[in-house]
């Protein structure tokens, strides 16, 4: 009986999703469904290990952009590639295309080559169209106060109240956030921001602040306060926002030189100062141009130790040649020590006082061919050695192909840098990453690629070396109308004697107000002994927007995961400007509702409550430890003026 029962369920899928409507529109789904799905192809192979704030403010960051487009008369490379899912090329052939061709609709851009209906569906609502007047050119402070969008946040969330209430010594469950905006344009950007964390640091408050200027004469960026900066590969200097391999097919090779604002206070981000200078090398010949960026920051580590980091880059682009080098210095206070200072994992990690970083990068762009690199060096107990080089081709407007490769050496170690790297710390690893997207088909998109890597010395979790492991993904993703998504993954890992295989379906579907997301995650995972362990989940999603202004959205998820190393992350929508992704084991269930209502034209609420009941399962008995449970409650209120 239950086999029927999945035959005709599995029947009704596939007749639903071969049931194609003859439509040339884009996508219908709303601007938050499509920022989801940026956040999850961003972040979904990353296996849950992800920065919380980092990608918080990366959702805040896509939120703000759909609020505030970015005018593609007006715009630089530092302003789309703030978007993240946009590779270097389609980067300069998007800004190119309308500096030549001057489009008067968002359509047009359908004639631009490497930029197919999904990618164009992902941008369209973060961009606009407006020409420039003489008044863009310059700033007038009457208009800046009187036309500048305001915003003020304050959000509480109790977490895991069970688990405080049980033992009120072990964490506060309480965190609160509190958060001014000021935009002008995305011109003269102002923000203030004031934290209280959760557990053992609940007592100390947390506070931060900047002040950007954007595009005014020679001054691109000047900011003061809280910022992140990015140059080339990200070896010397990168974002706390780490893409996922899965990103990689489509962007590998982005350059990310810029600098901007960091709204969170948060001990990654950098604070100080910075600003870049532009001086146009060409006149009226896009792109043509030298760039000299500056930096100083303050941070503190912790509560003995501060960093001081300078740095300078300078970058050369015209037209399709771009070079650039950058220098950081970083001064502490005190040796950087580690918490296990024995273990062999961080024997070559960076210790002392100071380190000294410097890199050159460079790309060059001929067609369909885009040849990047970047070559670094470290100051460690040895000077360390990193490169990352590849080419993404598109040898038809239908294929894009990646070929990556990175080397890092046993002594190369920079914690402000990050690149492309199957560990979240740099550091011995030699690899190569080939990834191949087919668009051959309508209606259909193909992403698969295999990443091979190799390290000498030991790591986190591997108790032997050398050692290696690989990482290969098979996805199909079907639109038949636009209104229907569905989407298929497969993939396979190992690593230190340990395999996975996991398996996604999803199917998303939008019928007037109604949006439904029904999602199937399973895997099975083999450790050292060659004993295989299986888990699964099912969850299903629904979003209905009244007419009224508010949007509910519901989840029900039931799981079977005996084991922890079976564990499934899932992507959950939120209160506003908040990333959610928890990962469920054990054997039960999860639901959460979240409900966004615009009171008045000037207050918004956002509320979310979640409720996770499980039962842990002994692996050598195969027997239960008991119910857990675990409940969570976030509430934000959003005021605009």
């Amino acid at each position: 009986m239950t086999k029927k029962c999945y035959i005709l369920l599995f029947a009704c899928l596939i007749s639903l999703a071969t049931h194609a409507l003859p439509a040339d529109s884009l996508f219908l789904f709303s601007t938050e469904a499509i920022i989801e799905d940026i956040c999850r192809m961003l972040t979904e192979t990353d296996d849950g290990a992800y920065d919380e704030e980092a990608l918080n403010e990366l959702q805040e960051q896509l939120t703000e952009h759909s609020r505030n487009p970015i005018n593609l008369y007006t715009a630089g490379e530092e302003d789309l590639r703030q978007l993240h899912f946009l590779s270097e090329t389609q980067i300069t052939n998007l800004l190119v295309f309308v500096h030549s061709n001057k489009p008067v609709s968002l359509q047009e851009l359908r004639l631009l080559n490497g930029l197919n209906d999904w990618e164009l569906r992902n941008l369209l609502p973060f961009i606009t169209l407006l020409p420039p007047t003489e008044s863009d050119e310059r700033l007038r402070g009457r208009e800046v106060f009187h036309y500048a969008k305001h915003e003020l946040t304050t959000r509480v969330d109790a977490r895991n109240i069970e688990n405080a209430l049980r033992d009120t010594t072990i964490s506060d469950p309480v965190f609160a956030q509190l958060k001014y905006k000021f935009n002008y344009q995305n011109r003269v950007r102002f923000g203030l921001a004031l934290k209280r964390p959760t557990g053992a640091n609940a007592s100390g408050l947390q506070y931060g602040g900047y002040v950007q200027l954007n595009k005014i004469g020679a001054l691109q960026t000047l900011v003061v306060g809280d910022y992140k900066a990015s140059f080339g590969l990200g070896l010397v200097l990168s974002e706390p926002f780490h893409a996922g391999k899965r990103a990689y097919l489509t962007h590998a090779g982005a350059q990310s030189d810029y600098i901007t604002h960091y709204s969170s206070p948060y001990s990654n981000a950098l604070r100080g100062a910075a600003t870049t200078i532009r001086m146009p090398l060409i006149k009226n010949q896009f792109p043509s141009y030298t760039e000299l960026t500056a930096l100083y920051s303050y941070n503190r580590e912790n509560d003995s130790l501060k960093r001081y980091t300078a740095g300078l880059n300078l970058t050369f682009h015209h037209r399709k040649l771009k070079v650039g080098a950058t220098f950081v210095h970083k001064f502490y206070s005190d040796s950087v020590r580690y918490y296990f200072r024995n273990a062999a994992y961080n024997q070559h990690y960076f210790r002392g006082k100071n380190q000294a970083v410097i890199g050159l990068n460079a790309r060059y762009n001929f067609g369909r061919w885009n040849l990047f690199g970047e070559v670094a060096t470290a100051q460690n107990q040895k000077w360390g050695i990193a490169s990352v080089v590849g080419l993404n081709a598109t040898p038809r407007d239908d294929i894009s192909l990646t070929i990556l490769h990175r080397y890092y050496s046993l002594y190369w170690d920079n914690p402000l840098g990050y690149a492309f790297s199957e560990t979240t710390r740099l550091n011995d690893e030699h690899g190569i990453y080939v990834g191949l997207q087919i668009r051959t088909l309508r209606r259909w998109l193909f992403d698969i690629y295999g990443d091979f890597f190799y390290f000498a010395g030991p790591k986190y979790r591997i108790p032997y070396y050398p050692s290696w492991g690989y990482d290969a993904l098979a996805e199909a993703h079907y639109a038949p109308n636009d209104r229907l998504l569905m989407n298929m993954r497969a993939r396979a890992r190992g690593k230190a004697k340990q395999n996975q295989i996991d398996f996604r379906y999803q199917l998303q579907y939008r019928l007037r107000k109604w949006q439904l997301r029904t999602e199937l995650n399973a895997n099975t995972v083999a450790d050292s002994t060659h004993n295989w362990t299986f888990g699964a989940s099912i969850s299903q999603d629904i979003s209905y927007t009244f007419r009224v202004p508010l949007v509910l959205q519901a989840r029900l998820q039931a799981f079977y995961i005996p084991n922890y190393n079976n564990r499934i992350y899932t992507y959950e929508n939120d209160v506003l400007y908040a990333f959610s992704s928890a990962f469920v084991n054990g054997i039960g269930g999860r639901a959460y509702i979240n409900l966004r209502w615009r009171c008045t034209p000037w207050l918004s609420l956002y509320f979310r409550a979640s409720e996770t009941i499980s039962s842990k399962i002994t692996t050598a008995k195969n027997t239960s430890k008991g119910i857990d449970s675990k409940t969570d409650l976030h509430l934000l209120l959003r005021f605009t003026f």
